[in-house]
């Protein structure tokens, strides 16, 4: 497993991709030309990360969206 988000963060792929419509490659990176395993992410997965991305989609950034 490469990603992994804490407990108490809740990351749903269906509103990132389907609603959102965020290509997979945009986090994943391109999977489809690797030759070898992948070993790390793509993207760092951190809430300063998430939330810059947030604030560039247009997306909110409130704590309640992401956080249990």
């Amino acid at each position: 497993k490469v990603y992994w988000v804490p407990d108490h963060v809740y990351f749903s792929h269906r509103r990132h991709t389907s609603i959102g419509e965020i290509a997979c490659e945009t986090c994943h990176g391109q999977m489809r030309e690797r030759t070898q395993p992948v070993e790390r992410p793509a993207v760092r997965l951190t809430m300063e990360a998430c939330m810059d991305c947030h604030a560039e989609a247009g997306a909110p950034n409130d704590c309640v969206l992401c956080h249990r």
